[in-house]
């Protein structure tokens, strides 16, 4: 997904299922929150951009290890019949799955080098650097929108759990508890073999934005 304002010559991609709540609160809040975008685009925006000297280019990339057990909420915690996280994870590795939709889609490109800027949403203090460097803007309160609480759970309790309330995106199990939008921790959906699989699909993003595999017990 990308944003381009032509006036102020920005360019900014943002990952499907990549923080991007969070991400628009930055220029909705700061004081380039009067962006003029122009286009928006899902597919590549064109090279002459990426190449042209006289754009700002930010691109934001997210964790993928926590970006996937966000991609699975998306779609399939709704799907007929149940689908679990271990589920999900074995059907990205087979028949070319994982390039089929952006949700789930690896961030990293073969442009990644034209970017004036990677920025990895959960290093805050870069972003915050970023944003005084080049738009002269302190983003120090600017908070996410997307707002969830985290139950907490043992290391991979819910891989294979397959029914998950529509209200609350938590296990049926612990409906009484979402008095707000709950959703389990993500340790909950990690093991050595989901987080096997997780680092066999998503090697290119581990590797080129310096991702380090999350410590369970």
């Amino acid at each position: 997904m990308y944003h381009i304002d032509e006036n102020k010559n920005i360019l900014v991609e943002m990952s499907a299922r990549g923080g991007n709540n969070t991400i628009s609160g930055y220029f909705r809040d700061s004081e380039v929150s009067n962006f003029n975008w122009q286009n928006r685009h899902m597919s590549d925006p064109s090279l002459h951009l990426l190449k042209d000297d006289t754009y700002t280019k930010l691109k934001f990339v997210r964790n993928p290890f926590t970006r996937v057990v966000s991609s699975y909420f998306k779609p399939f915690r709704k799907a007929e019949g149940g689908v679990s996280f271990l589920d999900f994870l074995t059907w990205l590795t087979s028949d070319n799955n994982v390039n089929n939709n952006v949700h789930w889609k690896p961030q990293w490109s073969a442009h990644d080098e034209l970017y004036d800027y990677i920025c990895k949403i959960e290093d805050t203090k870069n972003v915050k650097s970023i944003f005084l460097e080049n738009f002269n803007t302190d983003i120090s309160d600017v908070e996410s929108i997307h707002i969830t609480t985290k139950i907490p759970c043992e290391d991979g309790e819910y891989i294979h759990c397959k029914e998950w309330d529509e209200r609350s995106w938590v296990p049926t199990s612990k409906v009484w508890e979402a008095k707000n939008r709950f959703v389990p921790a993500y340790n909950g959906f990690y093991n050595e073999e989901t987080l096997t699989l997780i680092k066999k699909i998503y090697k290119q993003d581990i590797d080129a934005y310096g991702y380090q595999t999350p410590q369970i017990a």
